[in-house]
């Protein structure tokens, strides 16, 4: 379905036209296919001064998909339908939020790489990648900002590489505030399990889109185990 990419240098990188993700190595993917909300296909979503839930927010309206796979390792109750693309949209509160899953964690140092396709809108927009190994979280040095604001059907995937990176570290639990900013020294990620992951962000933007999550790792689907169903 998808030729092979080679492993980049890149801190991230938007793929060209043409130039597809790798599927053997696939482990996890998100197309939201149902429902009005993330929490109908096991995703959260926090928001606002003190991470307010937000997971069964009503969707602001649903933007064609990005392409044509299959769900590998979603729990939506369709996951094996290749038609149902809708990416996830909704009306912003606030000015900051997190779009994270806990649903599958991976084995400890297998994730290569995570990749989204995007759309904010807003220019303002910045969007990192989020992990949690163990009960800390990390925010990716590496940034993600939209100035074109296209629909999702005409965004190409833009890739966040994991392995050989270093990370930023931030607080935060669940009812608690989400930082105002990603600041401090990035490390590497400890060993352990990646136990949840999603998109740290901030921005003005009115309807932040999400399609086509994609986490690619060493095995596979070998390294994916999944937690909630």
């Amino acid at each position: 379905m998808h030729p092979t990419l080679p492993r980049w240098s890149f801190s991230f990188l938007v793929l060209l036209p043409g130039l597809l993700l790798p599927a053997a190595d696939v482990a996890y993917r998100e197309i939201f296919p149902t429902g009005p909300n993330v929490a109908a296909n096991g995703w959260k979503l926090n928001h606002s001064d003190k991470a307010w839930d937000g997971s069964k927010d009503v969707a602001w309206g649903a933007a064609p998909g990005a392409g044509s796979a299959k769900a590998v390792n979603s729990l939506s109750e369709d996951e094996d339908d290749a038609e149902a693309w809708k990416g996830f949209v909704w009306l912003a509160n606030g000015d900051r939020y997190l779009l994270w899953t806990e649903e599958v964690s991976f084995a400890s140092g297998t994730v290569d790489h995570v990749s989204l396709v995007y759309s904010a809108k807003d220019p303002q927009a910045v969007v990192r990648l989020a992990v949690r190994v163990g009960n800390a979280w990390f925010a990716s040095e590496q940034t993600l900002s939209d100035a074109a604001g296209l629909p999702l059907k005409d965004c190409t995937p833009t890739i966040f590489t994991v392995q050989g990176r270093t990370f930023i570290p931030f607080t935060w639990k669940v009812y608690e505030s989400l930082p105002a900013t990603v600041s401090g020294t990035a490390v590497p990620l400890p060993a352990g399990a990646l136990s949840a992951f999603g998109f740290l962000a901030s921005g003005k933007t009115q309807a932040p889109a999400f399609d086509t999550i994609e986490v690619s790792t060493t095995h596979g689907l070998a390294d994916a185990t999944r937690m909630t169903k």
